[in-house]
This record gives structure tokens, C-alpha cells and sequence, in this order.
């Protein structure tokens, strides 16, 4: 069965996680797309990085909102339309960190960020954020996160303003595949992808995207 394969912050086992350089390497090895996180600068400005601060992942120090975007640049941090323009003919899932309160329009922006028909799929663990994403536009690619298989699956997507799950992969079972479609998270393993996609999941997501190009089917 055919799955897309996203690289997890582009191509990390070789590259910087979240980097341009990262998320054109997923590519070149034949990727479908990539997934990547969005912080916002203390302007609101929408930035890949998936930690709240800085240090991790850059030279600098302290939380991403309290730096201006040029300061951010000037770490190395993309902006998120450069990452967009990057990836203009491939799926880009992209992870919203911040939560609905801290960022209620954080939907919008990303959304109203991408080319027109660009392949752009929502990815929160605060529906919140999906339910935003629907009310602004009924046709937005809406995908909740979640660490446990949900009791009710279909509800609980109604209830978020999901379209699909994206679970953690070792919650994942055929029954759920069954069910609603599911995006599993984060795979490493070439049996674990086999297994996953003998269940039936509609995508994976991993950090080795170059060595499961040759274990997942092109979608």
C-alpha cells in the first residue's frame, strides 16, 4: 500500500534539524514533503524551529517570542516563507507549537503564507488551533496530534476540526487505520514502517526519510 513519507524536520539524520539544507536533502532522496514546527517571533512573525528557546538548536539564548525576526534570521532560524518557497511542489506538514491562546491567528497566517493549491497539511495537539484553521477556511488539511490511540476515534476527530490523526506510531493499531485515516509518528525502524503500512497509516513521518525511501511505497 502506498504512503507518503515526510521527513520529521527535514532530514535530520544528516542535517540540522529544521534547516533549509535539511528539508531539501528529505527531498532530493525522494521525500513526498517534510514536517516542521513554527514558533513566532515577538513580532508574530511565523519561524521554523520546534523548541520554545533558543539554545538547543542555535547559538543564541532565551524564548523565540522575545527575539525579533531579524535576530532570529540572523540565528540561522528560516522564516517560514522561505521554508514554503522551498517546498512549493511538495506536502508540508506543519506543526503548530504554540497554543490557540498564545497564538489564535497562527492558522490563518500560515495558511494565507502558502502558494495557492500548495499541499499544506495543519498539524496541533490543541484542536483549538484546527478548529481556527476550519472556521477561516472549511477546506484546510486539518491533522491532530496525539501521543494515545483515542477511545472514539471518529468523534474525537469531529470534535477537534481534524481530518485526520497523526499518532504516536507505537499507539497505532489496524483497527484505528480502520477507522479514520492516520499519520504515524515519529518512524525510524524499516520493520516498524513495513508493519505500519501492512496496518494501513496514509502517511509516516521520520527522521531517516533517505533509508525508508526504499521501505515505503511512493504516494
Amino acid at each position: 500500500m502506498s504512503a507518503l513519507l515526510l521527513g520529521h524536520r527535514g532530514d535530520p539524520a544528516n542535517h540540522a534539524e529544521n534547516s533549509l539544507a535539511g528539508f531539501a536533502a528529505a527531498i532530493a532522496c525522494g521525500a513526498d514533503g517534510v514536517e516542521l514546527d513554527v514558533q513566532l517571533s515577538i513580532e508574530g512573525e511565523p519561524f521554523v524551529i520546534h523548541d520554545a528557546t533558543l539554545g538547543r538548536t542555535t547559538r543564541g539564548g532565551g524564548r523565540v517570542d522575545a527575539h525579533a525576526a531579524t535576530e532570529l534570521q540572523a540565528l540561522g532560524v528560516p522564516h517560514l516563507g522561505e521554508a514554503l518557497a522551498l517546498l512549493l511542489d511538495h506536502v508540508v506538514a506543519v506543526e503548530l507549537k504554540p497554543s490557540f491562546d498564545a497564538a489564535p491567528e497562527m492558522s490563518r497566517q500560515v495558511m494565507e503564507l502558502a502558494a495557492p493549491g500548495q499541499p499544506i497539511l495543519l498539524f496541533a495537539f490543541d484542536a483549538r488551533h484546527l478548529l481556527a484553521a476550519r472556521a477561516h477556511n472549511p477546506d484546510a488539511s486539518t491533522v491532530l496530534l496525539t501521543t494515545e490511540r483515542p477511545r472514539d476515534p471518529h468523534d474525537t476527530l469531529v470534535a477537534s476540526g481534524a481530518a485526520t490523526l497523526a499518532v504516536q506510531w507505537q499507539a497505532i493499531d489496524a483497527a484505528l487505520c480502520r477507522e479514520v485515516p492516520v499519520i504515524a509518528w515519529t518512524v525510524d525502524g524499516e520493520d516498524d514502517a513495513r508493519r505500519l503500512l501492512d496496518m494501513g497509516v496514509v502517511a509516516l513521518i521520520s527522521n531517516r526519510p533517505c533509508a525508508l525511501r526504499e521501505v515505503v511505497p511512493s504516494g
